[in-house]
């Protein structure tokens, strides 16, 4: 795992992206450190993310880490459901929120669902917005690799662990790379050919069933999604420092009919306004995980 260049506050994380060789398998990993010292306020210990077509492994190193039965705007401090030290999370269809009490150290590690299912026989449609032990997951040969994970000295030494773990069973599988940056657009397109092309049957209905049963997310969730990450990065390409931008322009620019869509799409998938989710992720630290990935997606 490769570390993304950042200059952000230690309270925003850092991120690490794979190596070619893996980037068919692992999307990316994104650690945080925070404490009562760096944070004041009880919503900084938040963590916001959007609907997510990606299957992830999180530990809590330290802090309890706790899920919110509501994300976006309307999370509460009194609906939280205290999670695993090791987790694994489906794919999501709304927004999520969790939070950690200080001082925390978390980790999580995305994965493509499809290389995952390939890996490990896992069914992301099993897993759909459930957040669960990782041990009543991953197979038993994955355990050893869990708790030494969550037990190394330092993040840097997981990533090398992340690396040696699944670079032998990755590379077993024979698959093709894909490039580093790629996003979630461009991937739904490549699956949706794949899918067109494979298996004997080849109607709309064949199509959209052997979709999701890859990924536990029909093609027109996943390609929503796309186009919602895909404003986030036409509207960060405009940013200048003056939050001066032209909304109905990143709307066109992302492919939505309007900005009422765009609106639409983006509340369904963040919680939030185009607008309101971009001022709080240029300014509130709960909002980290949209800034790592606004870099890493740059």
């Amino acid at each position: 795992m490769q570390l993304s260049p950042t200059s952000l506050p230690p309270s925003d994380g850092q991120l690490w992206l794979p190596t070619y060789e893996l980037s068919g398998c692992v999307v990316a990993a994104m650690s945080r450190r925070c404490d009562a010292v760096q944070l004041k306020a009880d919503a900084d210990f938040y963590n916001h993310y959007p609907a997510s077509p990606y299957c992830t492994v999180s530990w809590w190193m330290q802090g309890q880490g706790e899920w919110c039965d509501v994300g976006g705007e309307r999370a509460s401090a009194h609906r939280r459901r205290a999670l695993p030290r090791i987790t694994f999370n489906g794919p999501q269809r709304r927004p999520v929120t969790t939070w950690c009490s200080p001082p925390s150290h978390g980790l999580m590690l995305n994965f493509r669902p499809d290389a995952l299912r390939r890996l490990t026989g896992v069914d992301a449609a099993q897993w759909l917005d459930q957040w669960v032990d990782a041990h009543e997951v991953m197979p038993p040969s994955w355990h050893d690799f869990l708790q030494r994970v969550l037990q190394a000295s330092d993040d840097p030494t997981r990533m090398t662990l992340i690396e040696q773990f699944f670079r032998p069973l990755w590379r077993a599988e024979q698959t093709q790379s894909v490039t580093r940056r790629e996003r979630i657009h461009d991937w739904c397109e490549d699956l949706a050919r794949r899918a067109a092309l494979s298996g004997k049957g080849r109607s709309a209905r064949q199509f959209e069933r052997r979709f999701k049963q890859w990924l536990g997310l029909p093609h027109r969730e996943l390609f929503a999604m796309g186009r919602a990450e895909r404003a986030f990065f036409e509207a960060l390409a405009q940013d200048d420092g003056q939050e001066d931008i032209d909304w109905p322009d990143v709307a066109a620019a992302a492919g939505y009919a309007d900005q009422s869509h765009m609106i639409r799409h983006a509340r369904r998938i963040t919680g939030f306004t185009p607008a309101a989710l971009f001022k709080r992720v240029k300014a509130e630290p709960s909002f980290w995980t949209y800034r790592l990935w606004g870099i890493g997606g740059a």
